[in-house]
């Protein structure tokens, strides 16, 4: 069996009271997500979750991932069942 890297990046962020995507607020200069990919790329291509403005996650990360949607943001547990 593969094993693959998930990376949860479907998240509103809404206690952060942002309008972008949470992993795409900056920390230090650098969307949080890029944090989490330029670790897990040196091992392999990751799974990102994406769901709210799903759209601006994936053009930010372009082909340095594969995609799964979680359409109805349920939890953590329902978006690793999704990358399922």
């Amino acid at each position: 069996m593969e094993r693959k890297v998930i990376i949860l990046a479907a998240g509103k962020g809404v206690r952060m009271n942002v309008a972008i995507p949470k992993v795409l607020t900056p920390v230090n200069g650098k969307p949080m997500i890029e944090y989490a990919l330029s670790a897990v790329e040196k091992i392999c291509k990751p799974v990102v979750i994406v769901g709210y403005k799903g759209a601006d996650v994936e053009q930010f990360i372009g082909n340095r991932a594969d995609f799964v949607w979680q359409v109805e943001q349920l939890g953590t547990g329902h978006a690793v069942a999704c990358a399922r």
